[in-house]
């Protein structure tokens, strides 16, 4: 089986082509420019270097979630249109699974927290524990404020993302002695990480309706009123 992912949910962006599992090529962009820029010409030197095209691959997986609103708007837009052109389903995984992948499971007992900045003094985050089979989600993606979230964790915490490095020094004195905070490089979300995570929602049949489903937001944009 052959997926394209898709990651735009944050200030970097990502595409990824996985086959049976395998990376094929990925393209990571960090560079602070506009997605609507970025991710159509990452999608055509990803199928070209992996001398592939679309009508090859078999569905697409896309990170919904929570995010930067634009973000994923923009994204959610891309993967409608490709679905759409192609007739291939669609699977979605969040955003803050793709990120906590880039860690492997630790000591049980420990807890992971991915964070996303999400602007207004507060972040996206959500809570893994590990067990014995790995990371295991405890609770629903949340947006909340970070001191408020921090003051509810238990035991020695792992924590990454842009959202982790803002927050760095609120996270270490609110937790010391039992928190650490990874380095910048692992804080990216990458598509090869929504593209395999993907793959368990499409073995379900988990697909989204191409015409009916949104972003997670989690909350309301700027512009909108409640």
């Amino acid at each position: 089986m052959l997926v394209l992912a898709l990651d735009t949910s944050s200030k970097s962006g990502s595409v990824a082509l996985i086959k049976d599992g395998a990376i094929m090529a990925e393209f990571l962009i960090n560079a602070e420019i506009n997605h609507s820029e970025t991710i159509m010409p990452a999608i055509s030197d990803t199928l070209r270097i992996a001398k592939t095209d679309l009508t090859e691959v078999d569905y697409f997986s896309f990170a919904m979630g929570p995010g930067a609103f634009t973000g994923l708007r923009i994204g959610a837009g891309i993967i409608k249109g490709l679905a759409l052109g192609t007739g291939k389903p669609i699977v979605g995984v969040s955003s803050l699974d793709a990120l906590a992948y880039n860690y492997p499971p630790d000591f049980p007992g420990t807890c992971l927290c991915p964070m996303l900045d999400a602007k207004r003094d507060e972040v996206y985050t959500a809570v893994y524990g590990c067990t014995e089979k790995g990371w295991k989600k405890a609770g629903a993606d949340r947006v909340t404020p970070p001191r408020e979230f921090l003051g509810t964790l238990q035991g020695r915490c792992v924590f990454l993302g842009d959202g982790a490095l803002r927050y760095e020094g609120l996270i270490r004195e609110s937790l010391p002695g039992r928190s650490t905070v990874l380095p910048g490089y692992l804080s990216q979300i990458r598509a090869s990480a929504v593209g395999l995570l993907g793959m368990e929602e499409f073995s379900r049949g988990n697909f989204l309706d191409l015409l009916t489903f949104t972003p997670v937001y989690l909350r309301k944009s700027p512009g909108e009123t409640a």
